[in-house]
Order: C-alpha cells, then sequence, then structure tokens
C-alpha cells in the first residue's frame, strides 16, 4: 500500500534532512502543476481533503537524489585536493569551496 505524507510534513523532513527549504507557501504555490520540486528532484503531488499530499517513497527518492549530490560533490573535493581533476574540456565542477573548470591541459579554480 502506498503511503502519503502531507506537503507540509514533506517541507519540514526535506528542511531537517538538508538544513534548508523554501517556505511552505511556496511549495503550495507550485502544487497545482502537478508535482513539486524538492532539490530539482519533481515529486508528484495529488489535493486530497483539501489536503496537498504526497507519496512518501516520492520525497524519499528526493532525499536520496540530495545525498548522492552531496557526496559527489565532497568526493569531487577530495580528489581535487589530490590532483585528480574531473571532466572534460569547458567542463565544470562543484567542489565544497566552488568549483573549478577544466580548459584543454589546465584548470580555473
Amino acid at each position: 500500500m502506498t503511503a502519503y505524507i502531507t506537503l507540509k510534513e514533506a517541507v519540514e523532513r526535506w528542511r531537517a534532512v538538508t538544513g534548508y527549504a523554501n517556505s511552505y507557501q511556496w511549495y503550495r504555490k507550485d502544487a497545482p502543476s502537478g508535482s513539486v520540486s524538492f532539490g530539482g528532484c519533481r515529486v508528484p503531488v495529488v489535493k486530497q481533503s483539501g489536503q496537498w499530499v504526497l507519496e512518501d517513497c516520492g520525497l524519499d527518492k528526493a532525499i536520496g537524489a540530495h545525498r548522492e549530490a552531496k557526496a559527489n560533490i565532497e568526493q569531487v573535493t577530495l580528489d581535487y585536493a589530490n590532483h585528480v581533476l574531473h571532466g572534460e574540456p569547458e567542463h565544470s565542477e562543484r567542489t565544497t569551496w566552488g568549483g573549478y573548470t577544466v580548459s584543454r591541459g589546465f584548470h580555473f579554480a
């Protein structure tokens, strides 16, 4: 059986995990489109009994994607400190201190 949580609960969970979130009103205004964005991950929402709800697993996927992206940024930062660059020329990588762009034989930090 599919478990649903209210949009308000989802926003509170997102904020607790990530340390940031838009205001609840921002998500409510986005909800009539049929989905809301948590960290760039669109999660479908429906209105039930006058409340916006979403599948608990949808929020879990968004949280997982956030954690994966954060782990990737931390790994790229560690690799940079160890003189390992990622990406092709003209490709930018994010790090915990900002990021860098690879440009042919060198990079810009």
